[in-house]
């Protein structure tokens, strides 16, 4: 793929790309899937019943074994996807959680919700457009300051760095560090706003990890980070179950 241009710019290039692929990919191979569970679930369960009235039937029990284990698979694909949306990390209800993944999923959305925002003079609205307007009115205006407060006087520094620990901080960052603080992040975490989570660059480092190393060490060089790589989600988790 020959994109020119700064290291961020062609990894983040190539990953819109992919982007792009993988949608189309996901839409023909697992939209389908639903569908196939469905009809794989009837097939099983004939089969089943066909083999309670012969048991002794031995194409029936190879019948049997074949259709089991592609109903699996099938429900495997489907638990997975749920799996992503409801951001748990393990799995501790039975074979099948989907229903658990469901209710998770709807329940984490219900919990996050701000349904209500107390204004600057102290009043509470409900209104969504004020709450809306409230948010984002706050956030503008704390991310847009100008003259931040100055913190580091207040802070007594009783330790300092030698001469050597110093000279690491400004050293060159390499592809050993960049592929073990990848390592150490939670795989299964949410995807940043352009679809990718860690357990994608894990899986494909081989494919995706020489463009990522060069993009890193680009920012860390250079002190900029291109704006299509500096997208971020703002969320706001309530602390309490009326949260304003």
């Amino acid at each position: 793929m020959d994109i020119r241009g700064s290291a961020m710019f062609q990894l983040a290039s190539k990953l819109r790309r992919l982007k792009v692929q993988l949608k189309s990919w996901s839409r023909a191979e697992f939209d389908p899937s639903m569908n196939l569970l469905s009809k794989q679930r009837h097939i099983l369960e004939r089969v089943q019943s066909q083999l309670q009235s012969d048991p002794l039937n031995h194409m029936l029990i190879n019948r049997e074994s074949q259709e089991r284990l592609a109903f699996k698979s099938l429900l495997a694909t489907e638990e997975s996807m749920i799996r992503q949306k409801s951001r748990q990390n393990w799995l501790q209800l039975g074979d099948s959680n989907t229903a658990f993944f469901y209710a998770s999923f709807a329940g984490r959305k219900a919990q996050n919700t701000l349904r209500r925002v107390t204004l600057s003079d102290g009043s509470i609205s409900e209104d969504p457009a004020v709450v809306k307007n409230e948010v984002v009115s706050f956030f503008s205006n704390l991310l847009n300051q100008t003259s931040p407060p100055p913190v580091a006087d207040k802070i007594d520094f009783k330790a300092t760095l030698s001469a050597q620990e110093a000279a690491g901080l400004v050293g060159e960052v390499t592809e050993e560090e960049i592929l073990d603080n990848l390592k150490r992040m939670k795989a299964n975490g949410s995807p940043e706003p352009d679809g990718f989570n860690v357990f994608f660059f894990k899986h494909c480092w081989e494919i995706v990890g020489r463009d990522v190393v060069k993009a890193v060490q680009e920012f860390f060089l250079s002190g900029q980070l291109l704006k299509q790589l500096n997208h971020s989600f703002i969320c706001l988790v309530p602390k309490g179950t009326i949260a304003d």
